[in-house]
């Protein structure tokens, strides 16, 4: 009797063609690397999907803060305008 690695294997879709013709162990690992390809890449997508949300996250307060900022400056303007409106009446 053969080695279990060593069986072989034919797979065939709908219509009865043969797909894959080898041994249980190239067919294992075949779908072994398929799946940690999937597994790399969705893996790729989730970390650039976090790296771009956290970049928004980051862009966002520095956009409030800038705003901020300017706002004092235009209340800090006001507020002197006021003062010289005051000052010369």
């Amino acid at each position: 009797m053969p080695e279990i690695r060593e069986i072989p294997v034919l797979l065939r879709d709908g219509n009865g063609n043969v797909i894959f013709a080898g041994t249980r162990a190239e067919l294992a690992g075949g779908i072994a690397g398929s799946v940690t390809f999937f597994g790399l890449v969705v893996f790729a997508l989730i970390r650039t999907n976090k790296l771009r949300i956290k970049n928004a996250k980051i862009a966002a307060i520095k956009k409030e803060e800038k705003k901020k900022e300017e706002q004092k400056k235009v209340d800090k303007f006001k507020k002197k305008c006021k003062k010289l409106i005051k000052k010369h009446k």
